[in-house]
């Protein structure tokens, strides 16, 4: 693969390893079939697989998508250089004790400050049985209070009677929840038989930003959920993941909520709440099925990935290529923790061994001399994420072989 002066080599890359085989996402894991066809849909890296995104750069909040629910709508959500993830602001979330205490225990924005997406725009409505990859990326300030009441910092959640920014008695199919006086985010989900579980847990981490990925499909029967904190998967479920009460509409899916929402806040028989809380979040983003992980990962920011080097991968298709005689094999495959690489070195003394993800980044580079015809390499991949893998080894002729692999779930 060579690269034109001006060319994005992630994008070239991927384009060239679709020529190699058909990637298929499937919830937890990256698949790789057989190539079914000699063209490429380059649209599926495009930036029109993007529905939505927002860095709150504006002074203001955008009204022509986001409804404020607060007490306080000027001072309870705004724009703020306080922090950022991208640029210069990101949208602030605040409220205290106080605020709740002067108001009508019924005011039905009395317990929250959260952005509510409009009817019509695209956090507004997720359709059923679609899938869709979603970003941001949160912020616990070090004042941060833990509290006996549970608190809920994003949520998708279901229409209520009828096509309507009420939510009615339905339920949030999805939501990060942080529960009585836990030091971590719980990842529920609520099925169609309004049962609610756990899928995932993140700890809570106080004056940094955590990027959140997710890829979803919400459905009575065959929906899904996998989610990513700071580049590691988090969550990963499969199955019925939305509901809606007997008698309610069914056939509208769920819209978008960021912001925190505490249901039981300010109930006087419960001691030790937290007086006032802050929360920020930045860099929204909202794409079709023809997204990636590594497209949203882009606009989002980087996550927690060990690399030894941000070199780029550049590999060929030539003629130039170790013979079939000499092919190397990788296992275990699917791997966890650790793989070994053997290969025959033939009559060549000198390779590289590179460890290479899919967007063409080299991870690890081992050198070595062969000493007889057949040569091994373990490494340790426990640090990776899950998903697809290239093991490319180099002669010292720079003939190339490439090896793929699998990493598992930790």
């Amino acid at each position: 693969m060579y690269l034109k002066a001006g060319e994005n080599p992630i994008l070239k890359f991927n384009i060239y390893m679709k020529k190699l085989c058909f990637l298929i996402f499937v919830p937890g894991s990256l698949v790789c079939k057989a190539q079914v066809s000699s063209t490429m849909n380059v649209s599926n890296l495009s930036s029109s697989n993007i529905l939505y995104s927002n860095d709150f750069e504006s002074k203001t909040i955008d009204n022509a998508v986001w409804i404020k629910e607060a007490i306080d709508t000027t001072a309870g959500i705004t724009t703020s250089k306080d922090v950022a993830r991208k640029n210069g602001r990101s949208a602030k979330f605040s409220f205290s004790f106080r605020d709740w205490t002067n108001v009508d225990s019924l005011q039905p924005d009395g317990h929250r400050t959260e952005l509510h997406p409009r009817r019509g725009t695209v956090p507004g409505r997720f359709d059923l049985d679609k899938d869709y990859w979603i970003g941001f990326s949160n912020y616990f300030p070090t004042s941060w209070q833990l509290d006996p009441t549970t608190t809920l910092i994003w949520q998708f959640h279901g229409y209520g009677n009828s096509d309507s920014l009420a939510g009615g008695s339905n339920q949030p199919p999805l939501y990060g929840s942080i529960n009585a006086n836990k030091d971590f985010v719980n990842i529920q989900v609520i099925n169609a038989n309004n049962t609610m579980f756990s899928i995932g847990k993140v700890p809570i981490v106080k004056g940094q930003w955590n990027d959140w990925i997710m890829h979803i499909k919400f459905s009575y029967q065959s929906g899904f959920d996998t989610v990513w904190v700071n580049g590691k998967m988090v969550a990963a479920y499969s199955g019925s993941n939305f509901y809606h009460v007997p008698g309610q509409i069914t056939n509208f899916g769920p819209y978008f909520k960021i912001g925190i929402y505490k249901p039981s806040w300010g109930n006087p028989g419960i001691t030790g709440q937290a007086s006032n809380l802050t929360m920020y979040d930045d860099a929204l983003i909202i794409a079709n099925s023809k997204s990636s992980y590594n497209q949203i990962y882009s606009y989002v920011g980087s996550g927690v990935v060990k690399t030894s080097n941000t070199a780029k991968a550049t590999l060929t298709t030539d003629s130039a290529v170790i013979t079939s005689s000499n092919k190397a094999i990788v296992y275990p495959n699917p791997a966890k923790n650790s793989i070994t690489v053997s290969f025959s070195g033939g009559n060549v003394n000198n390779y590289l061994v590179e460890l290479i993800d899919i967007s063409g980044k080299i991870l690890e580079t081992k050198k070595l001399t062969t000493i007889n015809d057949k040569n091994k390499v373990q490494l340790d991949i426990s640090n990776y994420l899950q998903g697809l893998y290239f093991i490319n080894i180099v002669d010292d002729k720079q003939r190339k072989q490439l090896v793929k692999f699998n990493k598992l779930a930790d």
